[in-house]
């Protein structure tokens, strides 16, 4: 099969085509958008954690982390979604996905949520989502496939005429049926960047820098060395050098305004020593992991404003975390906001842990760090020191922007 596939997300206000699906630059958080919009859906921060490694699935199978999905219509909660997304990102990366109004062969109707091991878990209101998509089954001019999780036929009801019905408990099933079961999958791009500041507003993003030393940016590469007179013997490959944690540094910086300009605008950043008192008129913070040593090695690196909030308006964010190999030489950096409302004293915590190499344990434990309590974070903390990781923390209080 290889037609061009339309996907159509049913939601309980009505069906919501993906419009298209675009490949962003990996420093930045996946979202979805309206039409074409700037308008960033209230489902993209749980988005990102379904695209992007290690809580997602996306990104295992089309290896790459971070997108951009236009929408439709309105796509405001549950989970129910996860199954058309996934379906459209297969579809992208195969060629196959209708977009941008290109004519379909095929009409691909689909609710169900979708778990790490892509097993299709049951959802609420079918019947509402297939009385709300009346209309679109009638004018369907193309072939109409329906795609729910098993044991929710019933539910659904009599299927559209000339309908096919996918009832499905895995994931599998649907891509054979689009002949996507046996496509490869791409090889993974190495990222260059953790992650990065986006200045967009619909996407809520950690800063991630990499500062390369010695070669200036831009600078061509160094001449090659001549051979003349070498022998034909090679010389056996110069060892990597281990990772020292002990050379990585954890620097704080005061995110300021420029004299005369909102906290959302032009910023100036300052080093400063952690808990120090310092002037009122900040507007957040940012935390670098620093390699100073010879070796490479793995960063998780978390700032938290401390409080019961989580989200504030104008999407700036109370929590931020970057994770990822940290090469010697580079900078990991995450930043946070002062919400525009507070103006009390407001502490802020940054978590640094280290290890030689990935390692999935951690990854998991800080996949839901977003919904953690502090003492919960104090707890992980605790357990991270007795895994016998490098594990360093500290609080900077700050006075904000009168």
């Amino acid at each position: 099969m290889s037609v061009l596939v339309r996907v159509v997300v049913a939601t309980t206000e009505g069906p919501s085509t993906v419009l298209r699906v675009t490949e962003e630059d990996p420093a930045v958080r996946s979202v979805v958008c309206l039409g074409r919009t700037t308008t960033a859906l209230p489902i993209s921060r749980a988005y990102d954690a379904f695209v992007r490694s290690p809580t997602g699935v996306v990104e295992r199978a089309v290896g790459h982390p971070a997108f951009r999905v236009d929408v439709s219509a309105p796509i405001d909660d549950g989970d129910s979604w996860q199954l058309g997304l996934y379906l459209a990102h297969r579809l992208k990366a195969a060629g196959r996905l209708a977009e941008d109004g290109v004519p379909a062969g095929l009409l691909l109707w689909v609710t169900g949520a979708v778990d790490g091991d892509l097993a299709v878990r049951p959802v609420e209101r079918v019947a509402d989502k297939r009385r709300r998509s009346a209309e679109l089954f009638e004018a369907a001019a193309a072939g109409l496939i329906v795609v729910m999780p098993a044991g929710q036929e019933g539910a659904f009801g009599d299927p559209p005429e000339g309908a096919e019905v996918l009832a499905v408990d895995r994931v599998v099933p649907v891509l054979r049926r689009l002949g996507l079961a046996d496509a490869g999958r791409p090889p993974r791009r190495r990222r260059t960047v953790l992650v990065a500041a986006a200045a967009a507003a619909v996407a809520l993003t950690v800063a991630v820098a990499v500062l390369p030393e010695g070669v200036p940016p831009g600078a061509p590469p160094p001449d090659p060395v001549s051979t003349a007179g070498a022998t034909t013997s090679e010389a056996p490959p110069a060892a990597t050098p281990r990772f020292a944690s002990a050379s990585v540094r954890l620097a704080v910086l005061e995110r300021r305004p420029v004299a005369g300009t909102p906290c959302n605008g032009e910023e100036r950043l300052l080093e400063v020593d952690p808990g120090t008192e310092t002037p009122s008129g900040v507007c957040g913070i940012a935390a670098r992991a620093i390699n100073d040593g010879d070796g490479p090695g793995f960063v998780w690196l978390v700032a938290v404003a401390e409080g019961t909030f989580r989200e504030y308006a104008g999407q700036s964010r109370s929590i931020e975390v970057a994770t990822g190999a940290l090469a010697a030489g580079e900078t990991a950096e995450v930043r946070v906001s002062a919400p525009s409302w507070i103006r009390r004293p407001l502490v802020f915590r940054v978590l640094m842990v280290l290890a030689a190499e990935d390692r999935q344990d951690v990854s998991r434990a800080l996949a839901a760090v977003d919904t953690m309590s502090i003492d919960a974070l104090d707890r992980l903390t605790g357990q991270f020191v007795e895994l016998g990781l490098d594990v360093r923390t500290v609080r900077h209080r700050v006075l904000p922007r009168a």
